[in-house]
């Protein structure tokens, strides 16, 4: 899905190239930091790239929700199970110093890195990113199979929404499991891939005949300026300051 018009924002001008190689630099960074008082600076780079995408605070919140359930278990099971050292205590529950601090470490580059991935990827179109890859190096197969992969996710889903409509207009539910509702189910699920099957094969012929997957076919039209090596060079420059932070070469 791609985000919301918000305008040609900053990030959305800089080169989806060097976006990613700013990404791949900062979760190299994020993933580098073993002390707390780090966070805060790592925790601040998200939200500097959040001010300048153009993207609506409501819409980086509502991609974040799902990854979160993911790691919202570790971080309160850590300071309640890791440790030695007593840090408070919460009726019969002793939360230990040690699995406090790894619960903040792993909880902020989680955020800093998930953040940071979600807000450069979602100021391009996805289709751009993918060709942005294969501009810095990814084979072209695997661009292509990127591509009609998401072109044909969103045919099956309408294909899906149509054939549940038409079912659902001759009295057919879905609400109960049983023998029947499966049946249905499996009959449903077949003939989507029947269906998407065929497609997919007259399509690779209509390619083939037009060339496809010949020397000098694929290709790319970025072209990078001077605000895009200053916007990665800032990047870098940013990931250079946590890891030394992280590193401890000088204080925080």
């Amino acid at each position: 899905m791609n985000p919301p018009a918000a305008g040609q924002a900053l990030l959305q001008r800089w080169d989806p190239r060097f976006k990613l190689l700013g990404l791949a630099i900062l979760v190299l960074a994020f993933a580098m930091v073993n002390d707390p008082a780090v966070l805060p600076l790592l925790l601040a780079t998200p939200l500097v790239l959040a001010w300048f995408s153009g993207l609506a605070p409501g819409f980086i919140l509502s991609r974040l929700r799902y990854p979160s359930l993911l790691v919202v278990l570790l971080l309160l099971w850590l300071p309640l199970a890791v440790g030695q050292t007593p840090w408070a205590a919460l009726g019969p529950l002793t939360v230990y110093r040690e699995g406090l601090a790894a619960a903040l470490l792993i909880g902020g580059r989680f955020l800093g890195i998930v953040l940071s991935a979600l807000i450069i990827l979602h100021s391009s179109p996805l289709t751009t990113n993918i060709k942005a890859m294969r501009a810095l190096g990814l084979p072209w197969i695997m661009v292509d199979m990127a591509l009609l992969t998401l072109r044909y996710l969103q045919v099956l889903g309408h294909d899906l929404r149509q054939m549940r409509l038409a079912m659902r207009s001759r009295g057919w539910t879905g609400n109960r499991l049983g023998l029947r509702n499966l049946r249905i189910i499996a009959w449903l699920t077949g003939s989507l891939l029947l269906r998407s099957h065929e497609r997919a094969d007259g399509i690779y012929r209509a390619m083939r005949l037009r060339g496809y997957g010949q020397p000098g076919s694929q290709h790319h039209d970025f072209r990078a300026g001077g605000l895009d090596y200053l916007l990665l060079v800032i990047t870098l420059a940013v990931a250079l300051v946590i890891i030394l932070l992280s590193l401890e070469l000088f204080p925080v």
